[in-house]
């Protein structure tokens, strides 16, 4: 039943109206189209062809600065630094060879402020690129003196992105990645990512990554009465989002995880009364009630979901097919 609960999270699309565009803005676009699509043409060509050369780099920048999640380009890209890496480290392209950790620095350094101008002037929400980002450090530089430095940096990074958008989840999942990259070169410590989780929630209690994150922290602490004690730490802090955001869904669903990580049951009549005094005060909140449904044995599911269909009524046959399901 509490699986069931975290299905209805994200089910709604943005309600935007498209503007119309004017008839010489159309025309405009159309050029722009034009222009893009011949540009992708010639390097789809060139990489048929296997060109892999500074020109055809600064091509691929134009196209990407576009269109950043044309993964296709980014591959190509990759393939060119690749071929770069061993011209410059074998003296193929005419010059002297040089070092292969001194040829890899050039290029990711490079390449990494290429990315970032990407994320910062063209879109922070691109999966490729904050990939490519992924792919150059674990390719270049992850067995160099220099990832370590370099991870540091990348946090900087994330940290700057996540001040524009605290929930975008593609700068977290990167962020999870250098992180926990950190922490094996122990330069990064579990209370470390709990003090920035902590600092993320208490800016914005809807900040599911931040949640999340505090979670996965907690998975760390063994199981037992350690663990026990962790989580009621962790139900006081949530309580403070759940009381003072009573209809916003991310609190609740981590109250309603950390209770399956106690073997306390207080934990779960805590967070039942929690909801219980909520719905006497406003009734028409949807997520205490549905946590008295999922959690409260003695709870009449009936009744429950008159209420929430009364007040939700886009959702009936959900509410309906989540009793049936208990």
């Amino acid at each position: 039943k509490l699986q069931f609960l975290y299905l209805i999270g994200h089910n709604t699309m943005h309600d935007r109206k498209r503007e119309e565009l004017t008839e010489a803005a159309q025309k405009q676009l159309k050029l722009k189209i034009a222009t893009y699509k011949d540009l992708c043409g010639k390097c789809i060509e060139l990489r048929k062809r296997r060109v892999y050369t500074a020109d055809a780099l600064k091509l691929l920048d134009k196209i990407v600065m576009v269109n950043p999640d044309f993964y296709t380009m980014w591959n190509y890209r990759k393939e060119i630094l690749m071929h770069m890496l061993k011209e410059n480290t074998t003296g193929e392209g005419g010059g002297e060879g040089v070092s292969e950790a001194e040829a890899s620095w050039a290029i990711t350094e490079k390449d990494l402020a290429f990315s970032a101008h990407v994320i910062e002037q063209r879109d922070h929400k691109s999966y490729c690129t904050w990939y490519h980002r992924k792919w150059l450090l674990g390719r270049f530089l992850q067995n160099s003196d220099k990832f370590k430095t370099q991870l540091a940096v990348e946090r900087k990074l994330c940290e700057k992105a996540l001040k524009v958008d605290d929930r975008n989840f593609h700068c977290w999942g990167y962020r999870a990645w250098v992180v926990d990259h950190l922490r094996a070169l122990g330069a990064y410590r579990d209370a470390d990512e709990m003090a920035h989780a902590q600092a993320c929630v208490e800016a914005n209690f809807s900040n599911y990554s931040g949640w999340h994150a505090r979670s996965k922290i907690l998975q760390h602490v063994p199981s037992g009465a350690e663990r026990d004690a962790k989580v009621t730490e962790e139900l006081e802090l949530v309580q403070n989002a759940l009381y003072t955001e009573p209809a916003d869904q991310s609190g609740w669903i981590y109250a309603l995880w950390l209770v399956t990580q106690s073997s306390v049951d207080d934990a779960r009549a805590q967070l039942v009364d929690s909801a219980t005094e909520l719905l006497e005060d406003e009734p028409s909140l949807k997520w205490p009630r549905l946590t008295k449904l999922a959690l409260e044995s003695s709870v009449d599911p009936p009744e429950h979901v008159r209420e929430l269909i009364a007040n939700d009524p886009k959702r009936a046959t959900y509410y309906r097919a989540l009793v049936q399901s208990s």
